[in-house]
């Protein structure tokens, strides 16, 4: 009788350590979560230290729906989507990889946008779709002032791009890709690159 409570007990307790190990095993991020993290965006942080904070919803360690971000040095506030993962718990996190629109959003209160960028299926930047579509899918959006965007930083920029490309549409097979293919060596800072990209396209276009 004894041997056989001993035996039971054995079995419970490599049981146990089984679940627990498997739990371990899968610590994908789940559910609705705010996220400190550093400037790049590689390690969470505690909240104090934080440089950007991350409204997110995860499942199964992949990042779902639209994500929320605060960008507290650079004083911005942008909405997108990712398809980088799995995010999981106390791990190294993998790069983000966005796709579809990123809004810039006035900071703090996030009632206009700023700017936008269009990434593709591959998380690289679709300038086609940037320079072609225009205003076209952004103005929809009720948080659009053309107003209040032709006085941002970037707002003419843009402003002068869309309007050429959009009496001249057999212009951007011309000139854009070749101006992309000029960048490629920046492209692994995707800002530096981005810009690069609008200022030489402006330039081109208007032949200065």
């Amino acid at each position: 009788m004894k041997q056989l409570l001993f035996l039971q007990l054995i079995l419970i307790f490599n049981s146990c350590n089984n679940d627990t190990s498997s739990h371990s095993l899968n610590r994908n991020k789940e559910g609705n979560l705010i996220e400190y993290l550093n400037k790049d965006r590689t390690t969470e942080v505690e909240q104090s230290k934080a440089e950007i904070i991350r409204h997110i919803t995860y499942k199964n360690g992949q990042p779902i729906g639209k994500i929320i971000e605060t960008d507290l040095p650079q004083q911005s506030r942008y909405e997108f989507q990712l398809i980088s993962g799995p995010y999981q718990e106390n791990t190294s996190r993998p790069k983000d990889s966005y796709t579809g629109v990123k809004l810039f959003l006035e900071y703090p209160d996030s009632t206009k946008i700023n700017n936008w960028i269009y990434f593709d299926s591959n998380g690289e930047i679709d300038f086609e779709k940037l320079f072609l579509t225009a205003y076209d899918e952004v103005s929809i959006d009720k948080r659009f002032d053309k107003a209040f965007f032709l006085k941002t930083q970037n707002g003419q920029l843009y402003d002068t791009i869309f309007k050429q490309l959009y009496q001249n549409p057999y212009k951007y097979q011309e000139m854009v890709p070749q101006i992309i293919e000029a960048c490629q060596k920046f492209k692994s800072d995707r800002n530096l690159y981005w810009a690069m990209v609008c200022d030489l396209t402006k330039q081109r276009l208007l032949k200065l």
